[in-house]
């Protein structure tokens, strides 16, 4: 007789999380019915007498979503699983693994157009870097705004995940119709693939803006307006 077949993943396929709840979806048909689950942390085939196994109703299709937790250390957690039928068979061994990382992105900077202290141009060129050695930076953002975003704030930039980001991207400063020096900020945020959000990274710049208008309504007076003089010398 033929074992169970099985399948075991994580629910809505994460591959990192930083909540130590997590849901598991177990899944098997068996031919003559499928009456046992066990979910472990260890990969050691249990024995059938386990006292670990969860009895349920023989059925030739089986799934089942179940809650188990991960962490408090930031690290890979694997999840095992089997099923047994009716006559005792036990399936092959399933496992599913999910990265708990509760730890936000490091060494995070930003700089416009390598550190100068001025430009007369809006647009710049923003040098990110930011590491993660549990889950990966997996995107930035980028604003004038100091506010933290969101995780589902739509302006994300999303990157290949990676334990080191190093990068340089463009960006517009926003305009200004005065004339004058005036500070620019730039704000950056980085996200892991677990959701953790970093602390703002910031850089300033001058903007220069130069008077390029001519002056309006010129005028001149002469002797306060008078019409004529008896003198050389005017005012």
């Amino acid at each position: 007789l033929e074992a169970p077949l099985i399948s075991l993943g994580i629910e809505n396929n994460s591959t990192a999380t930083n909540q130590t709840a997590v849901s598991l979806i177990l899944s098997g048909s068996d031919a003559i019915g499928v009456t046992g689950y066990l979910i472990s942390s260890d990969s050691a085939a249990p024995s059938l007498t386990s006292s670990d196994w969860v009895s349920v109703s023989s059925q030739s299709q089986f799934s089942k979503t179940l809650s188990s937790t991960v962490g408090p250390t930031d690290q890979t957690y694997t999840f095992y699983g089997w099923l047994r039928d009716t006559s005792g068979n036990l399936s092959e061994r399933a496992s599913s693994s999910i990265i708990y990382d509760n730890t936000t992105p490091a060494d995070t900077a930003v700089k416009i157009n390598s550190g100068d202290s001025s430009t007369s141009n809006t647009a710049v060129t923003l040098d990110l870097s930011a590491s993660d050695q549990t889950s990966g930076v997996s995107a930035y953002l980028v604003s004038e705004s100091s506010s933290k975003p969101s995780t589902t704030e739509s302006n994300w930039v999303s990157v290949t995940t990676t334990s080191t980001l190093s990068t340089s991207v463009s960006f517009t400063l926003s305009s200004v119709s005065t004339a004058g020096t005036h500070e620019k900020t730039v704000y950056a945020w980085f996200r892991d693939a677990a959701g953790n959000i970093t602390d703002a990274a910031s850089d300033s710049i001058n903007l220069v803006i130069n008077d390029t208008d001519a002056p309006t309504n010129p005028a001149i007076s002469i002797n306060s307006g008078s019409s004529t003089s008896t003198s050389a010398s005017v005012n």
